[in-house]
């Protein structure tokens, strides 16, 4: 957990994030390859599992206003659940 949020710790924008790359690639190949006839493209967006890591400002909007603890990105499993 520690490397993941060091590696995104600098992410300020929906953009930056990897699901926000992923669609953007697949964007660009379609305008590129819209002719082919035919052709087949996956995309695969795995980021909506854990860790649970919005921008700041959708955290910011979803999270409760009063809490004052470490921000949670990760489910806490401590107790033996899933």
């Amino acid at each position: 957990m520690k490397l993941y949020l060091r590696n995104q710790g600098s992410l300020r924008h929906a953009r930056q994030y990897i699901v926000a790359r992923i669609a953007q690639d697949a964007v660009d190949w379609l305008e590129t390859n819209y002719n082919l006839d035919p052709f087949f493209l996956c995309v695969d967006m795995w980021d909506p599992h854990e860790p649970f890591d919005p921008p700041w400002y959708d955290h910011q909007l979803y999270s409760d206003p009063d809490y004052e603890g470490e921000r949670i990105i990760y489910r806490n499993t401590a107790d033996g659940t899933s």
